[in-house]
């Protein structure tokens, strides 16, 4: 799994602004938990990601990354990886 907690950028302060619950809550990570396993054609590779962070009592939240445009950015990015494995 990957983790990494956005960075200083005006795009990454929108999100936060829009995810977390309060000025206290945590700084947000983008999680990707990538998945694959070997069948007679090749290799299926597939990914789940979310954006989790934690208010001040510890609460933690995940928000699933699930919009069609965002699952058709993680698609193509797996497939690049199928592609270079593909050719080891």
């Amino acid at each position: 799994m990957c983790a990494k907690p956005f960075d200083g950028s005006f795009g990454a302060l929108m999100y936060r602004a829009l995810l977390t619950e309060g000025s206290s809550a945590s700084n947000p990570e983008v999680n990707v938990q990538p998945s694959w396993s070997k069948e007679k054609g090749g290799v299926r590779l597939s990914a789940l990601a979310w954006v989790e962070h934690q208010n001040a009592f510890g609460k933690a939240t995940r928000d699933y990354l699930d919009a069609p445009n965002l699952k058709r950015e993680l698609q193509a990015g797996l497939e690049r990886v199928r592609d270079r494995l593909a050719k080891k």
